[in-house]
């Protein structure tokens, strides 16, 4: 009930899963970019390669603003998309051999 899901422009979403570690959090990520990657990374279909990313932060016990959160995200996907990850966490960086496999 309390998760939420939106459009944050027109390139990327957020996903808000609160009451979630982070290791419940980043299985959730994954089965959603596993997901993406299937629909998105037809290239003959789009015409081009579409390259799914994530940028996950968590809060931890604190209660931060969702704002910050949403900030913390957006730095963690633009680090995600400079280091060619698929996923990255402020919480601690997915092991690229760990990460989805499509």
């Amino acid at each position: 009930m309390d998760d939420r899901l939106g459009r944050f422009d027109d390139s990327r979403f957020i996903l808000l899963l609160r009451r979630v570690d982070s290791e419940l959090a980043t299985l959730v990520v994954r089965q959603i970019i596993t997901k993406l990657t299937t629909i998105c990374g037809d290239a003959a279909r789009w015409r081009t390669a579409i390259h799914v990313r994530c940028g996950l932060a968590g809060s931890g016990a604190a209660q931060p603003d969702p704002r910050v959160l949403i900030s913390e995200a957006l730095t963690e996907a633009q680090r995600a998309r400079t280091e060619g990850l698929t996923i990255a966490s402020d919480l601690r960086t997915i092991d690229a051999a760990s990460e989805v496999s499509v």
